[in-house]
């Protein structure tokens, strides 16, 4: 009997703990995007502080210009051109400078070093005519308009079938071409009538592991043309919040990194064997503030962009 006793009050002291946890948790999470929550005037005051960006907050490049780079390395009928591509969803672009700077091994880094790290900017050619989602953000970068002129004013947007992306450009052009992805929208809403002409451009995978996986496969297998988007920060800043001081969006945006240098050193290892020329862009699609994104405050409509090449 006296043991039953014992084992009854040890049990319910461990739920009383867990409970404490789980609540104190909860409090954490709730109370952790306000704690560091910056404006505006914060964010560019630590842009402008960071030296390794080629261009400033008033003269940030649009999101559209990356399509034209695509283009022209990978239309040029070179056998030899490659491009790997790297979407952060919702990785701020202080983040991305600070890490930069911290940490030496890393691909922003090094390509930070070959004088290839530019501040961009979503949301429009005036802020506001589209969304800081992630389907505008897409749809301008692979189709290198805005979504006055495609359709994809918000995520609730589909691309005008008249209006080719890059993957069906590359696509006719003769080009193995493969866009990997984790976030339902880009096939079913987004891009879904050049995914029902073009299915095998689009691979659907689960979570950021899978589309590792599939980015992997792409580049081992030959393809011309590797793309795809990571989702860890983007989820992470919706859970905990989208500002510098977050311990939780610097380990999502460290894993984005753990995963591109796998990514660029499969690339790498093409080239060194084949001669291939691998044109390797690291981006984000938009920013965020507090626990979302969409509008237009700078902290959410600045992106950033780095290359192992000179594209601007």
């Amino acid at each position: 009997m006296k043991n039953k006793t014992l084992l009854k009050a040890i049990l319910i002291s461990i739920c009383a703990i867990a409970l404490v946890a789980l609540l104190l948790g909860g409090t954490w999470l709730f109370v952790l995007p306000r704690l560091g929550a910056q404006s505006d005037q914060d964010f560019t005051r630590q842009i402008n502080a960071q030296s390794l960006w080629q261009n400033s907050m008033d003269d940030r490049i649009p999101i559209t210009e990356l399509y034209h780079v695509m283009a022209r390395h990978m239309l040029q009928d070179d056998d030899q051109a490659r491009l790997l591509l790297i979407v952060y969803d919702g990785a701020l672009a202080n983040v991305a400078g600070t890490r930069a700077v911290q940490y030496p091994d890393a691909p922003l880094r090094q390509f930070a070093a070959l004088g290839n790290l530019w501040l961009g900017y979503v949301g429009g050619a005036t802020p506001g005519d589209q969304t800081t989602d992630t389907s505008p953000g897409f749809a301008s970068l692979f189709t290198g308009t805005w979504g006055l002129q495609n359709g994809v004013r918000n995520n609730s947007g589909t691309l005008s079938p008249e209006i080719p992306t890059i993957l069906r450009r590359m696509h006719e052009h003769g080009l193995r071409a493969r866009f990997s992805y984790s976030w339902r929208s880009h096939g079913t809403v987004n891009f879904r009538h050049e995914m029902a002409q073009f299915p095998t451009l689009f691979d659907f995978a689960r979570g950021d592991a899978g589309t590792i996986a599939s980015m992997l496969d792409a580049i081992e297998s030959g393809y011309d043309a590797v793309l795809g988007s990571l989702e860890a920060v983007d989820t992470w800043g919706h859970i905990t919040g989208y500002h510098y001081n977050n311990p939780f969006y610097h380990r999502a945006f460290a894993r984005n990194e753990t995963a591109a240098v796998r990514l660029i050193a499969a690339a790498q290892a093409r080239a060194d064997a084949y001669g291939e020329d691998w044109l390797i862009i690291l981006l984000s699609d938009h920013g965020g503030i507090g626990t979302d994104h969409g509008g237009t405050t700078l902290m959410e409509n600045t992106v950033w962009f780095a290359s192992n090449q000179r594209i601007f």
